[in-house]
């Protein structure tokens, strides 16, 4: 059994990437494009005892506030994964954090793999 925690997720999930899995999942267009003016022109800023520092535009990662966000973290895990996913209880998503198991170590390892290529060619750690 191995667990996986994937690094800063939501800081660095990539935008287009949740582009093409929220389509791939067929979520409705008016869906999308609600989803996606939640994330069109946010900025930020960085507060400090010096005052604060001029805004910035976010283009990258999820907001981590809303109900959505593990909803569409989860929406991307499974279609990144899904040709490499096992039946249950094989594979398990829980949003960042998933679980691994097989019958033999070489087995696990393998999944491992599998499942560390899928997500970091597509800009994942």
């Amino acid at each position: 059994m191995v667990f996986i925690d994937l690094e800063k997720v939501y800081d660095r999930d990539p935008r287009e990437v949740l582009w093409e899995c929220v389509e791939q999942k067929v979520v409705l267009v008016a869906y999308i494009h609600t989803i996606k003016e939640m994330y069109e022109g946010v900025k930020t800023t960085i507060g400090s005892s010096a005052g604060d520092k001029e805004y910035f535009h976010i283009d990258i990662g999820l907001h981590q506030r809303p109900a959505l966000c593990p909803f569409l973290l989860t929406i991307v895990m499974d279609e990144l994964t899904i040709e490499i996913q096992d039946e249950a209880p094989r594979c398990k998503l829980f949003s960042d954090d998933n679980v691994l198991i097989d019958e033999t170590r070489d087995g696990l390892k393998d999944k491992l793999e599998q499942w560390r290529h899928a997500l970091e060619s597509r800009g994942f750690r």
